[in-house]
């Protein structure tokens, strides 16, 4: 069984930036965008259809035009038309597609709803210690995660508590199916841990 992480290929395509993210917590309540990651539940209903992004350059810093097929913003996938018409509707058993604008151009947020347990025994939680100045270790990320084929089965897309939900996860089927279609903008990393800075 192959499982990899999903990442942002941020070098060539920057950051994804949702412009009015206070409107998304009128619509969504207290934690608005920042509380798609752990949803496990259908939220079209109140969506609001005007939700529009862009992209920012991770160098300049401005306003990029360099759009990426696909994207991912901890948890949610960002798709373009195109990207959404070659993955397929086979994809609505795992999460919800919410409609957002990029530009005036079409994209979706796929926010996976299926949540999966890891290995346990072999996925650790990292640590960063503050030697001398009496503040206890903090969490930081993953050192090692890990999930059980039979948890896995047939599922494309998911996420687990055990990182915050900071990162989706993908089968290899997943993954062949992006790159068979040639859709840009993200990488598969088999190093399933993420460290944070």
């Amino acid at each position: 069984m192959s499982v990899f992480r999903i990442v942002q290929d941020k070098d060539t395509f920057g950051y994804f930036n949702i412009n009015d993210p206070y409107g998304l917590i009128d619509a969504l309540g207290s934690r608005g965008y920042m509380g798609l990651p752990s949803l496990q539940e259908s939220i079209i209903d109140k969506w609001p259809g005007d939700v529009s992004c862009l992209f920012i350059d991770a160098e300049s810093e401005t306003h990029s035009f360099n759009r990426p097929d696909l994207y991912v913003s901890d948890t949610a996938l960002v798709l373009s038309a195109r990207a959404k018409q070659a993955l397929g509707q086979g994809m609505a058993k795992f999460g919800e597609y919410l409609p957002i604008w990029c530009d005036e151009l079409e994209y979706y947020l796929f926010i996976a709803h299926v949540i999966l347990p890891v290995n346990e025994t072999l996925s650790e939680i990292n640590y960063v210690d503050y030697p001398g100045l009496g503040i206890p270790p903090r969490r930081r990320g993953t050192k090692r995660v890990s999930f059980r084929p039979e948890d896995v089965g047939t599922n494309i897309l998911f996420k687990t508590p055990f990182d915050n939900f900071m990162s989706l996860f993908c089968s290899l089927s997943f993954k062949q199916r992006v790159e068979g279609a040639g859709l840009k903008g993200i990488f598969f990393d088999s190093n399933l841990a993420k460290a944070i800075a």
